[in-house]
């Protein structure tokens, strides 16, 4: 009877195991079938939408489980090239992955952080790759002392940075320069301001801009301003920049794409993650296409930072990034070649040679740069290699004798001769080569 109402369409008492299970077989087209057996016969039909229904239900959730448990920075790229794919193993043979990578040097950090008195301390038991400051070639006087000059002699050894202070790159943090907190304050106010001026668009997550450079003083330099104050002498930089960037306040001047350049000057990598987090990607005007990032020199110049904390950094900020922003680009600019050749007084009692910070600092760092965007996000991290356009050539009459990652003096601050510190920015010239560069790629 149960059999027979269940035929005719009653499905209530299906699921009733007790009195179910009581019947053996059935008077039927299948001879000798159980119940339950010829059940799911009968309801072929519904059993085969039940299965579709399951496997598209697994489906989902397989690529839901590849979105929320793969972690940032590890999605395998299709296009992803053989290098992109083994690259971070040779540079980084001791971790197993970016993730590891940047989950150790962040420990280390932590380590620091709570150790605070012993941090000189405990900086040379750490491995070589994890040790926050980059190390120095010393050359000994005749006398026996140290005299820290950084030297290519077969008789030079490698010490431990005695300047070292890298505070944790991939933490948030304001300006701490006491003389430079207002200043900084007002420039980050004022690339506030400058997000808040672009349109309105009609649509939620509208693209507002082609590019968005963001940075430090390179950046800030190429927008013709000084903690957020326009100086006559950049203004030429800010001519080269609208030549190829028109305004995203709907301002066009005839270039191809539209831009904004928010720098700000000895921006270091916690500097530009503070700036991030407290207020530029919580305005959905700072949405672009692009966003082009240029950070790490002062990292080294000013902190002394190594290379592997450096590159920690700029994948932090690249993760914060893309997790506001899903759908944009990141473009890793290399970080530029600096010419260190003559003693930096205003710095460090040392005197550090460009091919030590080249080779120490620059190149590694940019390798891993290079290696993080050929391997990660599935092509949303790109990597823009702008070191061959300002790096001497050999044959350069005005470049130093065996002088391995010197600048070309022709792509600087005309002072260059003068200053460290204007040795590492920008001219007219090179902003116009840079620029024009960009636009290519």
């Amino acid at each position: 009877a149960k059999y027979q109402s269940v035929r005719g369409g009653d499905h209530s008492e299906r699921d009733d195991d007790a009195e179910l299970d009581t019947v053996d077989e059935v008077f039927s087209n299948h001879n000798s079938l159980s119940f339950r057996e010829l059940w799911s016969l009968e309801s072929g039909e519904q059993q085969h939408c039940h299965t579709i229904l399951c496997g598209v239900a697994i489906l989902v959730l397989v690529l839901l489980g590849a979105v929320l448990f793969v972690p940032r920075g590890e999605a395998p790229s299709s296009s992803s090239s053989l290098y992109g794919k083994t690259c971070r193993s040779h540079q980084f043979p001791q971790t197993h992955s970016w993730k590891d990578f940047l989950t150790e040097v962040q420990k280390f950090d932590e380590k620091i952080e709570e150790e605070g008195e012993s941090f000189n301390e405990t900086i040379p038991e750490a491995e070589p790759w994890l040790q926050p400051c980059f190390s120095l070639t010393v050359d000994g006087d005749d006398d026996g002392g140290d005299d820290y000059n950084i030297t290519n002699t077969t008789s030079s050894t490698t010490i431990p940075h005695p300047a070292c202070n890298c505070p944790p790159r991939t933490e948030p943090r304001e300006s701490d320069d006491p003389k430079e907190t207002i200043t900084w304050e007002f420039a980050r106010e004022h690339d506030l301001h400058e997000i808040s001026k672009i349109p309105d668009r009609a649509k939620a997550n509208e693209l507002t801009m082609d590019v968005l450079f963001f940075g430090d003083e390179r950046v800030e330099r190429f927008a013709g301003t000084y903690f957020g104050m326009k100086k006559p002498y950049l203004e030429a930089n800010r001519q080269i920049f609208d030549k190829y960037f028109a305004s995203p306040y709907g301002e066009q001047k005839g270039s191809s794409l539209t831009g904004l350049a928010l720098g700000i000057h000895y921006d270091q990598c916690p500097q530009v993650l503070y700036r991030l987090k407290n207020g530029i990607l919580s305005s959905p005007k700072a949405n672009p296409r692009f966003w082009w990032l240029v950070v790490g020199n002062d990292d080294a110049l000013f902190q002394s930072c190594s290379h592997s904390h450096i590159l920690a950094g700029i994948m932090e900020i690249t993760n914060v990034i893309l997790e506001q922003r899903p759908k944009a680009t990141v473009v890793l600019n290399s970080v530029f070649p600096a010419d260190t050749h003559h003693t930096m007084d205003w710095k460090y009692s040392e005197v550090q040679t460009g091919s030590n910070y080249w080779s120490t600092v620059i190149a590694p760092l940019n390798d891993g740069l290079k290696c993080f965007a050929a391997s990660h996000y599935d092509g949303r991290v790109k990597f823009f290699d702008a070191s061959p356009l300002f790096l001497a050539d050999e044959d350069d009459d005005d470049s130093e004798d065996d002088c391995i990652g010197c600048v070309n003096h022709q792509y600087f601050d005309a002072h260059s001769q003068d200053s460290v510190l204007a040795r590492i920015k920008l001219n007219e010239k090179g902003y116009d080569v840079w620029g024009q560069a960009i636009v290519a790629f």
